[in-house]
């Protein structure tokens, strides 16, 4: 369940922050995608952390991403699948783990001039 969202687009710059509650933890969310206003293409970088008690792991990906403009005037966003980096640190250690991570697609509505939901 998400705890709360930010989504800002500056100057071709999409940056998505989210907050959710975990039985006793937490996952902190961060995309930051760059999008050339002419091609519509780009990438994107994406930035997991949770915390469960003394352990936290972290995620890390990125990779290509584009969008397209659609007639009604939502924003069809995909990210290309990339390699995830994962870390996990706990009391007893560190570990790591490069594993495959797949594509997403997301859609985009104007809820506002200027903004998306």
């Amino acid at each position: 369940k998400v705890g709360a969202v930010d989504i800002e687009m500056v100057d071709g710059e999409w940056i998505v922050k989210g907050v959710e509650a975990l039985g006793g933890g937490t996952i902190t969310t961060l995309w930051r995608i760059t999008i050339d206003d002419e091609t519509l293409a780009g990438t994107f970088h994406h930035e997991k952390v949770q915390k469960l008690g003394p352990s936290v792991t972290t995620s890390d990906q990125s990779g290509k991403a584009r969008v397209v403009k659609n007639p009604d005037g939502t924003v069809m966003m995909t990210v290309d699948p990339a390699k995830i980096t994962l870390t996990t640190v706990t009391a007893f250690g560190t570990g790591s783990a490069q594993v495959d991570g797949a594509g997403r697609i997301f859609l985009w509505e104007v809820a506002a001039p200027g903004l998306c939901q």
